[in-house]
């Protein structure tokens, strides 16, 4: 009869539900004080972050964080949204592709690369404008001319690296 009866009453969880409907009171405390009040948030939170996404977040440690991806992971289908496979290697040991793919384009806050300017917004007809033809960079907006700035920019040799790991090694 319970079985029965929690068949008819129990529901799935849902993207826009909060934290705290569905994980351990204390735990979901920990990540809505990291700003983190519904399941999507959640998600794109680790997501956004990789492998440490739990290194914010208060009492928060490998082992219950690796609860919670597992959780998000078997609720996969109902929230409609997934935990990428990413987050189980460092950052820099994902290849280029595979950072593309955890955040997609769009006009809000995301990183430069994939940061999409609306049309009425990239300088293209700006007042500085100068026409196309008398100009070096190859960047018909502001957000390609930024693009190629930092790419123009060189990171240190290895030689300048080497020779600050050695200064902070022996002060």
């Amino acid at each position: 009869a319970l079985r029965w009866l929690e068949g008819l009453l129990a529901q799935t969880p849902r993207a826009g539900d909060a934290v705290a409907s569905w994980l351990n009171p204390s735990l979901a405390a920990h990540i809505e004080q990291a700003g983190l009040f519904t399941l999507a948030q959640l998600i794109d939170h680790i997501n956004g972050i990789g492998k440490l996404w739990h290194g914010s977040i208060p009492a928060l440690g490998t082992a219950k964080a690796g609860l919670v991806v597992a959780w998000l992971g078997e609720h996969q289908a109902s929230l409609g949204r997934a935990v990428g496979r990413h987050i189980v290697r460092a950052r820099t040991a994902l290849l280029r592709s595979e950072l593309d793919a955890v955040v997609a384009p769009a006009s809000d806050i995301r990183p430069l690369e994939k940061f999409i300017v609306p049309a009425e917004l990239d300088g293209r007809h700006g007042a500085y404008r100068r026409p196309q033809a008398q100009c070096l960079l190859k960047a018909s907006n502001d957000h390609q001319a930024i693009l190629a700035w930092i790419q123009s920019k060189h990171g240190l040799t290895l030689e300048q690296k080497l020779a600050l790991r050695a200064g902070r090694r022996h002060p």
